[in-house]
């Protein structure tokens, strides 16, 4: 009996040895943050709703699996009035080590902390999944559960903030995986400001590193021409600090319209943070910044 047991064992533990070698890389899960809006205020969610965006055809799937998409099955999941992208990263896993993923953003001075700590059971990546939010020197659990990232699924969580506004996040593994360019209504990295190479040299925010700590802000100038359109959203941009703090480039990474571009850059650049020092020396880092237009 114990002999049986031990193949038993060891045939599981064969398997999950085959399914860690097929993922022994570092592979990448696209995070995506989002803000729902909703119909009425009546309309409220519960702490902690999860679902699952899936596509069967695989031919599909980077296409399907885009902003537009993800936003429009959120909408319709949540029964929400509109959902805005406030920021998206990319974060670093390597299976084999097993550690836990780390990120931080900050939105509207709220700063929220995502920590994703790796499982394994089966054939899927599972993960335990905690969300705080700090603000005004205080800090509040908003989210405390496990999911499963399988491939071609987008894992979907919506919960609260101390405030009662809804928020959404999506994961999704992406090893392998190229996105098409994202619909004509999505302005994608084609401004910039200032030096274009930064990308070798900064520390990129993520993990243990945070986003630098905003010192001084400039609010943007609604452009006139936007304004009697009546086009609004959010602008999301990638900035980089020198060792002072000051912001010496950015790029825009998505922005509703063109005619939004130059005002939040505008804007950026004269925007001061604290420098980010790591092992005691002042370094450049690179984060993303969301800037909000909005009609009243």
């Amino acid at each position: 009996m114990v002999k049986h047991k031990s193949k038993i064992f060891l045939f599981c533990l064969m398997g999950f040895v085959v399914h860690l070698f097929a993922y022994s890389a570092d592979m990448s899960i696209k995070l995506r943050f989002f803000e729902g809006v909703r119909e009425g205020e009546e309309s409220n969610i519960p702490a902690v709703i999860s679902s699952y965006i899936y596509s069967e055809k695989l031919s599909e799937y980077p296409e399907k699996m885009g902003v537009p998409f993800e936003k429009k099955q959120i909408q319709r999941i949540f029964n929400l009035k509109d959902v805005n992208l406030l920021t998206e990263a990319d974060l670093e896993w390597n299976p084999q080590k097993g550690e836990s993923i780390k990120h931080v953003f900050r939105i509207d001075g709220k700063e929220f902390f995502l920590v994703l700590h790796p499982f394994f059971r089966a054939k899927d990546f599972q993960f335990r999944i905690l969300v705080k939010e700090q603000s005004a020197g205080k800090e509040v659990n908003l989210l405390e559960s496990e999911i499963v990232l399988p491939q071609r699924k987008t894992a979907v969580f919506g919960f609260e903030d101390g405030e009662g506004q809804p928020f959404f996040f999506s994961l999704r593994l992406t090893a392998g995986e190229r996105e098409k360019p994202e619909e004509a209504s999505v302005t994608k990295a084609i401004t910039s400001f200032g030096d274009t190479n930064y990308r070798q040299k900064a520390v990129r925010a993520t993990g243990d590193v945070k986003p630098p700590v905003l010192m001084k802000s400039v609010r943007p100038v609604y452009p006139e021409e936007a304004r009697q359109a009546g086009i609004e959203g959010v602008v999301i941009l990638e900035a980089i600090t020198d060792k002072t703090g000051r912001v010496k480039g950015i790029r825009i990474l998505q922005s509703p319209s063109p005619l939004l571009n130059e005002a939040s850059i505008d804007a950026l650049k004269q925007w001061v943070y604290k420098p980010v020092f790591i092992d005691g020396e002042p370094r450049e880092v690179i984060f993303t910044v969301t800037i909000r237009f909005k009609l009243k």
